[in-house]
């Protein structure tokens, strides 16, 4: 199960920290605070738990992270850059050819999953713009 938005503030402010550490290797399950006596273990049930809180008070008053919004401007964001990308491959390769002749090579590509549907939408509206 994935972290709720309150987990993943509590990560972003944990990582900012000087008290926050990872152990590589086996050593260790989870990443630990040094600030806490002993030194805490910082699992999933730790970030996300109501009653829990940094021992330097740095999680009081923190808003959950909007996970939502966050994964739509991610997508928002791969779509603009794999499309400028490809912008530039639809000019040196195949600047001659109308939104038409290009659509059914955008719908090849969508289906070998080499870039979504929102990708093929902004290079087709790209290519009829282009005339």
């Amino acid at each position: 199960m994935a972290m709720n938005g309150l987990g993943w503030a509590r990560l972003r402010v944990c990582h900012k920290c000087r008290n926050w550490y990872a152990r590589s290797g086996d050593v260790e399950r989870w990443p630990h605070c040094d600030a806490a006596r002993p030194a805490r273990e910082l699992s999933r049930e730790a970030m996300e738990g109501p009653a829990s809180n940094c021992p330097r008070g740095k999680w009081d008053g923190l808003e959950p992270v909007d996970l939502e919004a966050e994964r739509a401007q991610s997508r928002a964001r791969m779509v603009e850059r794999t499309s400028r990308s490809w912008k530039r491959v639809l000019d040196e390769l195949v600047p001659a050819m109308s939104s038409q002749e290009v659509r059914p090579h955008l719908d090849n590509l969508v289906t070998e999953r080499v870039f979504p549907q929102e990708v093929a939408d902004v290079l087709e509206a790209y290519v009829a713009q282009r005339g």
